[in-house]
């Protein structure tokens, strides 16, 4: 039986909506906006570098887990960057690893430097489930900081609910996404099938999440524009071979900086009644691919 948002979204506990704590490696985001469900909404324009957000999740996340601090949906991009998950293999990454104990030793801060200004993305291992991917401008990036310890403390639900999430969001905009089961993350069927005719379906967004006490982060990957689609080449994205990736601009006739508003709105439009109730049978069930 559905139940409306109000019935399932618990009241996130009065906290301040202000920035994190001020340190050097810790960003400001450019807006901070009340969300639905008692959500703040972080916004930042400029793409971050990776690290630096990480380290913001992680001040986040501690004053969040002594109870001072609110759920976040922090939206953002990144600078080109390649990030691996807990199942990660080293022979679906086609770059050198300069993660790797083997490798010379550097200042790692002047290497990722080196490397950006180079325009080559750095390589990230992560704490995040899932295997790699690639983040770069294009990309909408959604870390979701939400206490499941209120919420639910179902992992499986959890991912089930960012995927519907993503659904919903993504046939607001005109996309229709759906599962593919043993692959988290969403799908859609594409003109162009880039990878194996047998798989007429191409990866849109990727899932990866970490929890830290039942406190979530890490969280969606959707790709919009289709210029950031070649840095894909260099890894076998998720460990899937025999499936491509697509971005909205290749499905929808829009220009891509207009369809990241739009998917935006959609977004915290759809929170309430998908992920904001993750835990409800019927979007832990919807919408699963049988490919």
């Amino acid at each position: 039986m559905t139940r409306s948002a109000s019935q399932n979204s618990p009241v996130a506990p009065a906290a301040s909506t202000t920035a994190p704590a001020t340190r050097p490696d810790i960003i400001t985001p450019d807006m901070i906006t009340s969300g639905p469900d008692g959500i703040t909404i972080w916004q930042n324009h400029a793409p971050l570098a990776y690290d630096a957000a990480i380290a913001t999740m992680e001040s986040h996340i501690a004053a969040m887990q002594a109870g001072n601090a609110p759920e976040v949906l922090w939206f953002l991009e990144h600078q080109p960057v390649y990030t691996g998950g807990s199942s990660a293999m080293d022979n679906e990454l086609l770059l050198p690893h300069p993660d790797q104990p083997d490798q010379p030793e550097t200042d790692q801060p002047d290497q990722d430097q080196n490397l950006q200004d180079q325009g080559q993305p750095i390589i990230r291992a992560t704490g995040r489930g899932g295997q790699w991917t690639y983040h770069a401008p294009g990309q909408r990036i959604v870390y979701i900081m939400l206490d499941l310890n209120r919420r639910g403390r179902d992992i499986r639900a959890f991912v089930r609910g960012i995927e519907a999430w993503g659904i919903a969001a993504l046939a607001q905009c005109g996309i229709t996404g759906t599962r593919r089961n043993g692959a988290p993350g969403i799908w859609v069927d594409t003109p162009h099938h880039t990878a194996s005719p047998s798989q007429p379906n191409d990866k849109i967004a990727a899932i990866g999440v970490r929890l830290s006490r039942w406190i979530s982060w890490h969280g969606i990957a959707i790709n919009v524009n289709a210029a950031m689609l070649d840095g894909f080449r260099h890894i076998i994205p998720c460990g899937i071979s025999d499936a491509g990736v697509t971005a909205c601009d290749q499905i929808i006739n829009q220009p891509a900086d207009i369809i990241m508003r739009e998917l935006d709105q959609a977004l915290i439009h759809q929170f309430s009644n998908t992920l904001g109730r993750y835990t409800d049978a019927d979007i832990s069930n919807i919408n699963i691919s049988q490919n």
